[in-house]
């Protein structure tokens, strides 16, 4: 099976000279935040820049612009006269199955993990999705999907999860304000793994052409309700899985996460690893092992001498409730907004980095 990714972080909107807004994503889908978008944002705000930006700055606006992504997000930026958008398809997607995937019994002990400055401004997010479309070489219905791709899958999971253990975790939100939240493993924690179907054209999903949101959501999975501690905290899950048959063409697979458990480079470790026990079916644990490095979660090593995480722990404190509330919960994709799919060839990228070098120098 060769993959068909679609990359989830392009949006249609109006040529860049038109836009001088601070862009972030709308609700349920990654949110982009870059130091060009930080660096905005402290021009509006007034602030001048230094050559070395001080960093309780920079993360202090990050912060701002994350709390107030609603306020910042232009939703109705029309996108270009020349792209024909069309309307939503309405298609339907039937659940075939849900289940939970936990690493082997005993093989991962309980662990708290802590957060870190780097971690906190990520809190106000929802969860990112990555969505990956396979195209299967021959016409295949959906029993035959479900019997032979769908347990090449999940068993491949629970091993990788065993070193990945963190995504089958949860945020421990506590209920004290005093305590810190942090990341926290139990024994017969699980990913939330669902198996759906779908009868639209897989081309339509795959294709260089726009893709409304609302059928793409359907794709991507729910996340479970959080739980109730004992004493009143609450467990956020941290990472669910869709596979979607397409039948007579593919399925798609759509891993949902929060990104104070893992950003991009730490996500796509996962699913290299993840990938790379598929291929082996699990037998052959070792030689995965050897061809990709096992993650480091110790946190710890990174150290705080500025105090930020205190700082954060302070905005954050008085919006613990709202999060919580406000997790899982679905929401109403407006019919204007599509994903769309940009091709580049070797020279634009080659152009566009000699223009970055050329900038970048006329600045120094």
């Amino acid at each position: 099976m060769k993959p068909t990714w679609r990359w989830w972080n392009c949006q249609l909107s109006a040529p860049a000279a038109k836009s001088r807004r601070n862009w972030v994503e709308g609700p349920g889908f990654r949110t982009e935040l870059n130091l060009k978008g930080v660096i905005r944002a402290f021009r509006n705000s007034g602030v001048t820049l230094v050559h070395r930006l001080n960093l309780r700055d920079y993360y202090g606006v990050l912060l701002r612009i994350c709390r107030n992504r609603s306020r910042l997000v232009d939703r109705h930026y029309p996108a270009p006269s020349s792209v024909s958008m069309g309307q939503p398809r309405h298609h339907s997607v039937k659940i075939i199955e849900q289940c939970s995937i936990s690493p082997p019994p005993d093989s991962v002990p309980p662990t708290s993990i802590p957060l870190t400055f780097f971690d906190l401004p990520w809190f106000y997010l929802h969860p990112i999705q990555r969505i990956f479309f396979y195209e299967l070489p021959q016409p295949t219905t959906t029993n035959q999907i479900l019997q032979t791709v769908v347990p090449t899958l999940k068993h491949p999971l629970s091993l990788t999860l065993q070193h990945f253990f963190p995504f089958a975790g949860n945020i421990l939100v506590p209920l004290h304000p005093g305590n810190f939240p942090h990341i926290l493993y139990s024994d017969g924690d699980s990913v939330s793994f669902t198996v759906a179907e779908s009868h639209e054209d897989f081309n339509y999903f795959v294709a260089n052409a726009p893709t409304h949101l609302r059928d793409l959501n359907l794709l991507a999975p729910v996340f479970p309700s959080p739980l109730t501690t004992q004493d009143g905290g609450k467990l956020l899950p941290l990472m669910a899985v869709q596979i979607t048959v397409l039948p007579n063409y593919g399925f798609s697979m759509c891993v949902g996460f929060n990104h104070v458990v893992a950003d991009g480079r730490a996500f796509h470790h996962f699913i290299k690893f993840w990938a790379s026990v598929c291929r082996t079916r699990g037998e052959d644990m070792e030689s995965v092992k050897e061809s990709l490095q096992l993650p480091l979660h110790n946190r710890d090593a990174i150290e705080d001498w500025r105090g930020l995480k205190l700082v954060f722990l302070e905005e954050l404190s008085s919006s613990f409730t709202k999060i919580v509330k406000s997790f899982g919960i679905l929401v109403d994709i407006p019919s204007n907004k599509v994903r769309f799919t940009f091709t580049l060839s070797r020279e634009q990228v080659e152009k566009i980095k000699k223009w970055i070098y050329l900038e970048c120098k006329k600045r120094d």
